[in-house]
């Protein structure tokens, strides 16, 4: 190998190093603990979300959660950013965003359209699988603790639809009527986006940041 090659490799190499932190500042541990901790807390603060009577409202609870995060991760994105002297939309941000915004399109697409008597606990599935093939998506440059917590969601995701593949299902097991249903489905997010997130958010800190 030629010198030319050397230094070009070792160019690669901390590219695709710089690449890696900048990508995976998108979901920081700080994030993952402040999504975690509101998924977890606001299902049983409002268990039914008192006058949240049908999925096509239910949803906008959780798209008000989600906007949040949004928010919250925005702001600790700019500070780093503004603190490092780096461009906000860098070139690592931007091959994350390819990444990840497909599935997460199709996921709020579907959150949006859907009908009245599309049942939450059949979007929160929905939801799950979108989110974790999203995470996936980023295998090729993000820290492997961002693809296993995108497999993880994928199986809730196929777990929870094994599990509830219709509202009959649902009946079949007791559950009786729309609050029932909103229960399990409260739960399910809880379980999933609350305490996976708070699990990952635990291990990037304490863990990831300490290997870097």
């Amino acid at each position: 190998m030629t010198e030319k090659e050397r230094a070009a490799q070792n160019l690669e190499t901390i590219r695709s190093m710089m690449e890696r932190a900048t990508v995976y500042r998108m979901i920081s541990g700080p994030t993952a603990l402040f999504a975690g901790l509101l998924a977890v807390v606001l299902p049983w603060i409002f268990p039914l979300f008192d006058g949240v009577k049908l999925s096509s409202e239910w949803k906008w609870v959780w798209f008000g959660v989600a906007g949040t995060i949004i928010i919250f991760n925005t702001v600790l994105v700019i500070i780093k950013a503004k603190r490092e002297r780096e461009s906000i939309f860098s070139p690592g941000l931007r091959m994350g965003l390819r990444a990840i915004l497909p599935a997460m399109v199709i996921g709020f697409v579907i959150g949006l359209l859907q009908p009245q008597n599309f049942h939450p606990v059949t979007l929160a599935w929905i939801w799950m699988l979108c989110y974790g093939v999203a995470l996936m998506a980023t295998g090729s440059f993000a820290p492997r603790s961002l693809g296993w917590l995108g497999c993880a969601f994928v199986v809730a995701g196929l777990y929870h639809f094994r599990l509830w593949s219709s509202y009959d299902c649902g009946i079949e097991q007791g559950w009786t009527g729309i609050g029932d249903g909103l229960r399990v489905a409260n739960m399910a997010m809880a379980k999933t986006f609350g305490i996976f997130h708070l699990v990952y958010g635990l291990y990037v800190i304490f863990i990831e940041n300490k290997r870097s």
